[in-house]
């Protein structure tokens, strides 16, 4: 791996680069790209992780715009998919999921236990794969870099992070903060295809958009009614939105 300024960068047939334009100065890439057969050859970009295809470049990334998928898989023995089906009962009273509604900046976040016997059989598979474990699948949309939402989700959820994963096989527990990036970083598997439907909004902006709009339909209805009223209601409606107004950000590189 190597600094960007020492990099041969890889370039299509036509001679265009297949690094995209918003890579920051610390850029590392494998040095096996060739040909133009294609590579999942990643290029690490601080948080960012995308694809490069020779014969043209399409992108591959957790990212899209303001938002970053991750997809983690751990396997655990099967029967200790049992005692995790437990916590997750407890973990279902909305209670207990404050803490986790307090971080604003997350989409949503979900596990879900995979058994080992409920993989699809495809018909040109000639016999079933007997796998030796359950697998724990938790997927997560959030706005903010990798390193951030890690260290705030370990900060907040440290308890519950190790009633999820203590039953996965070497979880190295939250605590210290680095042997866990490191089980989440080998553990985790990448997008080809991430959609977002606001690219360039943080979960912040669409809920105060959503506020705008029940508060612009409220001011609607005063339209109807005397000049005084009006007023009123317009200024009502300035008061609730006033700091809800300030424009979001564009969509960011295309990554689909």
């Amino acid at each position: 791996m190597r600094a960007l300024n020492s990099v041969k960068h890889p370039r299509s047939e036509s001679g265009e680069s297949l690094v995209p334009d918003w890579a920051p100065p610390l850029l590392s890439i494998a040095d096996d790209l060739h040909g133009a057969q294609l590579y999942r050859t990643f290029v690490e970009i601080g948080n960012y992780c995308c694809l490069v295809k020779l014969k043209g470049y399409r992108a591959m990334s957790n990212i899209r715009g303001k938002a970053y998928a991750m997809n983690v898989i751990t396997p655990q023995k099967s029967w200790k998919s049992w005692i995790l089906r437990v916590a997750f009962a407890l973990l279902t009273f909305r209670f207990t999921q404050l803490d986790l509604r307090k971080l604003s900046f997350i989409h949503f976040a979900r596990w879900t236990i995979l058994p080992r016997n409920g993989f699809p059989h495809f018909p040109t598979q000639t016999t079933r794969e007997r796998l030796k474990f359950d697998y724990l699948l938790f997927e997560s949309n959030f706005n903010g870099s990798w390193n951030e939402y890690v260290d705030a989700f370990n900060t907040v959820l440290a308890f519950k992070l190790n009633l999820v994963w203590y039953w996965s096989e070497n979880y190295p527990g939250s605590r210290p903060l680095s042997p866990f990036k490191a089980y989440i970083e080998h553990n985790q598997k990448y997008n080809d295809y991430y959609y977002m439907a606001y690219p360039g909004s943080t979960v912040s902006d669409v809920n105060n958009a959503l506020s705008v709009a029940d508060s612009f339909a409220a001011l609607s209805k005063a339209a109807c009614q005397s000049d005084r009223e009006f007023a009123e209601g317009y200024q009502r409606f300035l008061s609730q939105v006033q700091n809800k107004l300030g424009s979001n950000g564009g969509p960011g590189p295309q990554m689909t």
